[in-house]
C-alpha cells in the first residue's frame, strides 16, 4: 500500500511540482497519507525507499530507468565515452609513473598533452572525411576543457571511474 500510495504520489508530483525529492517529499507524503486512514506500519520514509529498491532490485519488474545502473555497469565520464584513446593514454600515462604517480601529475598531462593531441588527430581525421568540425561532438567535449581545464576533482573522478582508489 506505501510503495504504491508513493508511487502514484510521484507521478502526480515529481517533476510538475517545485522540486519534489523521493524520499524527504514523496514518501513522507505517502507516510502521512496512510496514516490519516490508520495504517501505521512504518514511520520512517527511509525504510520505504528502501522496499523500494528492494522491489525494483528482487523482482527485476521495475528496473531502474537508467539503463546502466540497471544492468550493474558503472557510468563512464563523457569524455572516456567519446574518446576510448582518451581513457587509453590516461591509463599509460598512469601506468608509466606509477612508482611516483599523483593526481595533479594527470592533470597538467591531460591539461598540456593528450587535450591538445585529441584535437589535433580529430581534426585531421574530420578533414579526411570531409566533416565539419562544429557537428563533432568528440571536439565539443574538448574545447570545453580548453576554456576551462579539468579540475583536481574532476581528474580524481575520472580515476575513481578507472577502478584507481
Amino acid at each position: 500500500m506505501y510503495l504504491r500510495r508513493a508511487y502514484d504520489l510521484a507521478l502526480q508530483l515529481m517533476g510538475k511540482t517545485d522540486n519534489k525529492r523521493w524520499v524527504k517529499d514523496i514518501c513522507l507524503h505517502a507516510i502521512n497519507d496512510l496514516k490519516v486512514i490508520g495504517v501505521e506500519v512504518i514511520i520512517n520514509p527511509e525504510t520505504l525507499r528502501l522496499w523500494n529498491v528492494e522491489l525494483r532490485k528482487g523482482a527485476g519488474k521495475f528496473p531502474h530507468p537508467n539503463p546502466n545502473i540497471a544492468n550493474g555497469k558503472k557510468n563512464e565520464p563523457a569524455i572516456f565515452e567519446s574518446i576510448p584513446q582518451f581513457k587509453s593514454d590516461c591509463l599509460s600515462f598512469i601506468y608509466d609513473n606509477f612508482d611516483n604517480f599523483v593526481v595533479d601529475m594527470l592533470r597538467d598531462n591531460v591539461i598540456d598533452v593528450l587535450i591538445p593531441k585529441h584535437i589535433d588527430r580529430i581534426k585531421v581525421e574530420l578533414s579526411q572525411y570531409g566533416l565539419d568540425e562544429a557537428d563533432s561532438p568528440e571536439l565539443i567535449i574538448l574545447r570545453k576543457y580548453i576554456s576551462k581545464p579539468p579540475s583536481y576533482g574532476v581528474v580524481l573522478s575520472w580515476l575513481h571511474s578507472m577502478d584507481f582508489k
